[in-house]
């Protein structure tokens, strides 16, 4: 199954990517979607130190460690292609969150939007528009609209 994405991007943090794929996210649950957020951290996850770990360490291929509000998977680290292979399974629209350096590997990812001090730039099938910072409603609408017409589609 194809997979839609939206990938958002920043130089800095604390510029408002979170916020942006927050309306993002929600606009697309409203008109039906299914959506998933693959979200990028340079934090560390400290799952080596503690029980999670220690299956790992003794082969265990993949680890849930479950909360009352959420589920973290520990497993080995596979390839973009296949976290979007197991993502096309659970939802039709993907909203990348960072990966700015590290890129998304093979994976082509035909609508971004970089987020800046005073603007947000969207790349699109070789497009490139630039709204102000202003304009976030506009954005996510446009990115809505990129989204229902398959333009954003990997």
């Amino acid at each position: 199954m194809k997979i839609q994405a939206i990938q958002i991007v920043s130089q800095k943090s604390k510029m408002g990517k979170t916020l942006l794929g927050e309306k993002i996210v929600e606009k697309l649950v409203e008109k039906g979607y299914k959506v998933c957020v693959l979200k990028h951290t340079h934090h560390p996850v400290d799952l080596e130190d503690k029980d999670s770990g220690r299956y790992r360490r003794r082969g265990a291929q993949t680890v849930f460690l479950v909360g009352r509000e959420f589920v973290v998977i520990s497993k080995n680290i596979p390839s973009m292609e296949k976290i979007f292979s197991q993502l096309s399974r659970e939802c039709n629209v993907v909203v990348i969150e960072g990966f700015l350096r590290e890129g998304t590997s093979n994976v082509k990812v035909r609508c971004r939007v970089e987020v800046k001090e005073k603007e947000y730039i969207l790349y699109q099938n070789g497009v490139i528009e630039s709204f102000p910072r202003e304009n976030i409603d506009f954005l996510v609408e446009k990115t809505l609209f990129l989204t229902s017409n398959m333009l954003c589609q990997i």
